[in-house]
């Protein structure tokens, strides 16, 4: 398969589990989300297939932001939607599953940019199997009734995702392009909001 194909099929993995933590978070504690309701979100089929690092942005690249934006995800509240009061373990787990789920939002937005903007000579890589893990990760914690186990996951999938993104930094430090640099600075910032800094 060609490096093209490998990113699209990284990024799908990644949008399934995406749309999982946008689930989760919904279920787990509903007030924390955007009240429209909640669409799936797919990626376009020729999304890596660029007009080059020169073009301008055009109207697809704003509405796929303003529809990621659209599902970013509040701080929890410290109650229920029954007004039941949160534990601090419960607290800081539905913070983190906020922070793995933005974190996520954000990162595809990245990846689609360069991807569709970008026409480098050898293609960008993005690791098949840590989005194949990452979305592994998000389905076995959709399946957790426990908490602790609930968890454990969340955590996971937060090291995963942080994997994802350094290998992806790394990935593009070898291009010269102030497209790059520009996504190296969105992702360092992104890995910092994912770690809570």
């Amino acid at each position: 398969m060609q490096g093209s194909g490998l990113a699209t099929v990284a990024l799908n993995h990644q949008v399934t589990a995406f749309n999982i933590l946008r689930v989760l978070v919904q279920e787990r504690n509903p007030e924390t989300c955007p009240a429209q309701p909640m669409a799936t979100i797919q990626l376009n089929a020729g999304s890596t297939h660029g007009a080059g690092e020169g073009s301008n942005r055009s109207d697809s690249d704003t509405d796929s932001t303003d529809f990621y934006n659209s599902f970013i995800i509040n701080e929890p509240a410290r109650s229920d939607s029954k007004g039941k009061s949160q534990t601090l373990a419960q607290v800081a787990s539905q913070n983190l599953l906020s922070r793995v789920t933005n974190s996520t939002a954000q990162l595809l937005l990245v990846e689609q940019n360069v991807l569709q903007r970008l026409q480098l000579e050898r293609p960008l890589v993005i690791q098949l199997k840590d989005s194949i893990e990452f979305r592994n990760i998000c389905t076995h914690m959709a399946l957790q009734v426990e908490d602790m186990k609930f968890d454990r996951d969340v955590k996971e999938a937060q090291q995963c995702l942080r994997t994802i993104i350094s290998r992806l930094i790394s990935a593009l430090l070898a291009f010269s392009s102030d497209l790059c640099d520009k996504a190296t600075e969105d992702l360092k910032a992104i890995l910092k909001n994912l770690s809570g800094f």
